[in-house]
């Protein structure tokens, strides 16, 4: 019994984790308010600053550090959006290549692909759901950085005589629309009958309307 007692005492204790504080407790608890939006399938509604203090592990005034109000917690959770979906356009207009016909058909596959993956983000992206008075200053510059990207690619076609002259602003306008309209109507299943239901079948369809907006773009 000695030299167990003897051994224990001579074997280093483990430490214990380091609490998580600053940004890695910020990052953790905008992290949490993603999956609770998406994972329960409530949306932000359902969601409060206590329980998201829950889902991170942390006492229910920990957010407070960081957050002011529900709405500077959904501005967190949005702009965290917006810079997902950023780097799926990104990488969808990287792989088109030069065109700029082909990267706005890419790009517009990845939102979609980006919106039916994650509806309830998307809707707090876009839905309006954050007066634009409580938006973080955060969520302020990156909000409309994909539609900037847009419009840069349009007018791209249209100096190299892709595309037809015009205002690229109302031309990227009208394609954002037409993605955000033609995401919400898939899933409502207001579409099914038409596109079928299976993720190919809707990239399908979405490709054919992408081409059928670009058509009244073209030079």
């Amino acid at each position: 019994m000695q030299d167990t007692a003897e051994t224990a005492a001579e074997a280093p204790s483990t430490p214990s984790p380091s609490p998580v504080r600053g940004s890695q407790l910020r990052q953790r608890l905008v992290d949490c308010g993603l999956a609770l939006i998406e994972g329960e399938g409530a949306g932000e509604a359902g969601l409060s600053l206590r329980e998201v203090a829950r889902a991170s592990g942390v006492s229910h005034m920990a957010p407070y550090v960081f957050f002011q109000s529900k709405n500077d917690l959904l501005s967190a959770i949005a702009a965290a959006g917006f810079r997902m979906l950023l780097g799926d356009l990104e990488a969808a207009v990287l792989r088109a290549g030069a065109s700029p016909r082909a990267r706005l058909i890419e790009l517009g596959l990845a939102y979609i692909d980006f919106g039916l993956a994650r509806p309830q983000l998307i809707r707090l992206m876009f839905g309006g759901r954050i007066p634009l008075s409580e938006r973080s200053e955060g969520l302020r510059q990156i909000h409309g950085q994909g539609f900037m990207a847009t419009v840069a690619i349009i007018e791209a076609g249209m100096k190299c005589g892709q595309f037809r002259q015009g205002d690229a602003f109302v031309a990227a306008f009208s394609g954002w629309s037409l993605l955000q309209g033609f995401s919400q109507l898939v899933l409502g299943g207001e579409l099914q009958e038409k596109v079928g239901a299976s993720q190919q079948s809707v990239r399908t369809s979405a490709q054919k309307v992408i081409e059928t907006f670009l058509n009244g773009l073209d030079a």
